[in-house]
């Protein structure tokens, strides 16, 4: 049984990762988002010139093509840091910088994921700045272990309410949006009406389910186990590897909020 601090560490340690491959990502890309490419910082910065002027001195700063690239070797520092010894000061270092990668990027960068990981480092600095205080690094797992559970039922709901995810044309559309060549086992689901009903259901099934897992600790482990699968076979599909190691991340608090709530359904 692990106990708060330890799912704290482990959290902190997949979220460090995650950041990293955010950060490099984000580098090897530098030739779109210099002044020379598409995303270059003189054109979004059009859209922050309604601000006060010493802010928008300030996005210049730390946006610009110099000070972007910056911000991501501080990034990786951080990130690194990380593994040997988390603080108040790297964690809010990385949440610092993914926020403002989403500022530079319109939005969160990778979807969903990049969301997702806002909220475990905003957690994690909760863990830290009040960690004298037990109940409060409780709450802040426990609310990441909350968020994961949402986002699989309300991406389940969502799906249910969809006359093209129950009948399977959701899911076949959803592969072929793909910018990657779906594998060709894939491939054959796009081609069958049939197996591409069953497979829509069982992912609708999957994240529904997912509403009471916290609530079922003895069997939390089949739940993450087919969460593992469910997340590979999409990082396999559409490439999307933080996608993968973004939700994985959530696992321990998810496991600790199961843990939270076995002493009362056992009264």
């Amino acid at each position: 049984m692990l106990s708060p601090i330890q799912v704290q560490e482990l959290t902190e340690k997949l979220a460090a990762f995650i950041c990293l491959l955010q950060y490099i990502e984000i580098l090897l890309l530098r030739a779109q988002w210099c002044e020379t490419g598409v995303w270059r910082w003189s054109i979004l910065r059009r859209e922050f010139a309604a601000l006060p002027s010493p802010l928008v001195r300030l996005a210049d700063l730390l946006l610009g093509d110099r000070g972007f690239l910056a911000l991501l070797v501080l990034g990786i520092m951080a990130s690194l840091t990380i593994f040997f010894q988390a603080s108040a000061l790297n964690i809010a270092v990385i949440l610092t910088v993914s926020l403002l990668i989403s500022l530079r990027w319109r939005g969160s960068f990778n979807g969903g994921s990049d969301s997702m990981l806002l909220i475990i480092l905003m957690a994690l600095v909760v863990c830290h700045a009040f960690g004298g205080y037990d109940s409060i690094r409780r709450a802040a797992l426990c609310y990441v272990g909350v968020q994961s559970v949402l986002s699989y039922f309300l991406a389940g709901l969502a799906k249910l309410r969809s006359t093209d995810w129950r009948s399977g044309r959701g899911l076949a559309a959803f592969i072929s949006s793909s910018i990657y060549k779906p594998p060709p086992f894939v491939e054959f689901f796009l081609t069958s009406r049939l197996l591409s009903r069953i497979v829509a259901w069982f992912v609708i099934g999957f994240e529904l389910s997912f509403f009471v897992a916290p609530l079922l600790l003895a069997q939390l482990k089949f739940f993450l186990f087919f969460g593992l699968i469910f997340h590979f076979c999409i990082f396999f599909t559409f490439g999307l590897n933080r996608f993968f190691f973004t939700w994985i991340a959530t696992y321990p608090a998810l496991y600790f909020l199961a843990l939270s709530f076995e002493p009362i359904l056992a009264t």
